[in-house]
């Protein structure tokens, strides 16, 4: 294992402590600075579920999905921790189909002191960039098709 692996993992798993048990969240078994066990859920991933079963997920279920990730996101945000990568691949799918969001490799714990909503991480992560994931991640369990972009910090042009 690396040292950029390895201080990832441990940065993971700082931020699962930090969060502790958040409904919609996967809740790991066991945390430390070499290995983070996680339960396993059989159904996987959003992005490939919908990919496997495009034609027979109904809208009803697809909004339904889009109405847990937003209250999870909110519950994660509520713990000051700004997620980043927002993506269907990062939300797991229970035995009951509902949402299991993982992946916390390049998510921010905001400081205490700091403005959440004002708060812009050195990587551009931001609840506006968390905001704009979430909308390429709406498109994507409507529409069944990715929606990719990337973002850069805005400089002023006129010096």
């Amino acid at each position: 294992m690396t040292e950029l692996n390895k201080e990832s993992l441990k940065h993971e798993g700082h931020v699962y402590c930090h969060l502790g048990q958040v409904p919609g969240v996967i809740e790991p078994y066991q945390v430390s600075d070499t290995e983070i066990r996680m339960p396993y859920l059989r159904q996987g991933s959003l992005s490939r579920y919908i990919r496997a079963h495009r034609e027979s997920v109904n809208n009803m279920r697809r909004l339904q999905w889009l109405q847990e990730a937003a209250h999870i996101i909110r519950r994660v945000h509520e713990r000051r921790v700004l997620i980043a990568d927002i993506a269907t691949r990062n939300f797991l799918l229970d035995e009951n189909l509902s949402l299991q969001m993982c992946d916390s490799t390049e998510s921010v714990i905001v400081a205490d002191d700091e403005d959440l909503v004002e708060f812009v991480s050195e990587d551009c992560v931001s609840v506006k960039s968390d905001v704009a994931r979430f909308g390429s991640m709406m498109y994507e369990v409507i529409s069944g098709y990715r929606c990719e972009f990337f973002y850069t910090r805005h400089r002023d042009r006129s010096r």
